[in-house]
């Protein structure tokens, strides 16, 4: 799996430095120290429930065409084409599929059917839990369209951090912060996106949410219409 999205991206996994310590401290680079790489591991330690996620670089773009009768999402990296999140025509709950560029499932993501406030899923390839993503009901009463939060959990259940969405107009911004407010992640969609959403995604601590679900965050919203 780690393959085929690897040799889709500028340079070669296999070149990698063989030890690293912390994300900050020594950050996977590719040789040329041009593509940052976010390897997830388990933050406290702990081994994760599930094998670490592929590769995916620190910055990389998500791309999804308006007017298509094709819910697909493309993720690009140097220009690099290195996965895609699809959404089925028809589904009786809003859900998606996070593939490698081989079309190797990575992960899916599925909305709870019944629940107080949007809840999302996630599972990997094997349809093992990785987290979920659940919508503070009292942020979307107060905050309407323009703002709200979700709180992202682990395979256990334990809080790992907040996703707000920031709206005006047509931009939308999400940020990603730990549950002590440290920023982890970020994803922007600019104003003029008449003809598809293109969002620019930043990892600022690696490691820390498995990669795959900060993917999905800014393709669910894409695929909801607005």
């Amino acid at each position: 799996m780690a393959n085929s999205i690897s040799a889709a991206l500028p340079s070669a996994r296999s070149s990698y430095p063989p030890s690293v310590n912390t994300p900050d401290d020594n950050p996977l680079l590719t040789p040329d120290a041009a593509a940052p790489i976010d390897t997830f591991t388990s933050a406290s330690g702990a081994p994760p429930l599930t094998p670490p996620a592929t590769p995916f670089p620190v910055d990389y773009q998500e791309k999804r065409k308006a007017f298509s009768l094709h819910h697909v999402t493309t993720l690009e990296a140097g220009g690099k084409k290195f996965g895609t999140i699809e959404r089925p025509l028809f589904s009786w709950t809003p859900r998606m599929a996070l593939k490698d560029a081989s079309g190797q499932l990575l992960a899916k993501a599925e909305r709870k059917r019944f629940s107080w406030g949007a809840q999302y899923n996630f599972t990997d390839g094997q349809g093992r839990p990785l987290g979920k993503m659940k919508e503070d009901v009292g942020s979307a009463l107060m905050g309407g369209s323009e703002y709200s939060k979700y709180n992202l959990y682990d395979a256990r259940d334990k809080l790992l951090g907040t996703c707000t969405k920031f709206q005006a107009s047509q931009r939308t911004q999400f940020e990603v912060r730990d549950p002590s407010g440290v920023q982890i992640a970020s994803s922007d969609r600019g104003f003029f996106n008449f003809l598809g959403d293109k969002w620019k995604n930043h990892t600022e601590k690696p490691g820390v949410i498995d990669p795959r679900i900060l993917a999905f965050i800014p393709a669910l919203k894409s695929n909801s219409g607005s």
